[in-house]
């Protein structure tokens, strides 16, 4: 704890856009590389570790994926770089020592996940690891802060989807448990969500709907 008051903001502007940014670079990378693997994904059966392999699980050559996987890990570890820097620079804001901390250490995970599953699952596993705990500590600690801003039914859910959503699938990974690619993406969807309703509860906060107003605009 850095001893600041209470009252002090969270996060601001840049961050919070950075934090949108980042969800967005997960799902588009993601995303591509699933229209890139080396065979049909399917999606409730293969991990998104398998987007970072070498090859697929049937032995097909799977080169595109892993550069799209390795190119957003790359490009998530800028963006937590980035806040780490912004929070170092932003001493007013709340825990900005503790926060700036995790960013450094989420720049750490997604860099060592870059590492293929198939080649050495223990290293990869690590890094997915880190990148996970550092997401949902963030998360938390915005939420708790944050709770005066966010309706209380809102709160709760967002708190219960958290923690359903990562503990679960703690437990079916460290079981070698049948249901843990399913629940591989319900973690990371309950994760990003919560994350994205807290970086935007804020005053100051980015909001999606800018977005929108900017292609509005050029529609006209």
């Amino acid at each position: 704890m850095d001893g600041r008051d209470d009252s002090a903001p969270s996060y601001d502007r840049e961050i919070s856009t950075l934090f949108t940014l980042l969800s967005l670079t997960v799902f588009a990378t993601q995303g591509l590389g699933i229209l890139f693997y080396g065979e049909p994904f399917r999606f409730w059966q293969h991990a998104f570790s398998d987007l970072g392999n070498t090859v697929t699980r049937v032995g097909h050559a799977n080169t595109a994926a892993r550069l799209i996987f390795s190119a957003g890990m790359v490009l998530s570890s800028a963006i937590m770089l980035g806040i780490s820097t912004r929070f170092a620079g932003r001493r007013d804001l709340r825990l900005h020592a503790v926060k700036g901390w995790l960013a450094r250490l989420g720049v750490v995970g997604c860099l060592v996940s870059i590492y293929p599953n198939n080649v050495d699952h223990t290293v990869h596993s690590v890094g997915v690891g880190i990148v996970i705990g550092v997401v949902y500590l963030l998360t938390m600690i915005f939420h708790l802060e944050l709770r005066s801003r966010i309706l209380s039914r809102l709160f709760w859910a967002d708190v219960s989807i958290m923690q359903v959503a990562v503990f679960s699938y703690a437990w079916a990974f460290f079981a070698d448990s049948a249901s843990k690619q399913s629940l591989e993406k319900t973690c990371v969807a309950g994760l990003l969500f919560a994350l994205e309703r807290s970086v935007t509860a804020a005053e100051e906060s980015f909001q999606l709907s800018e977005v929108w107003g900017v292609f509005e605009r050029f529609q006209h």
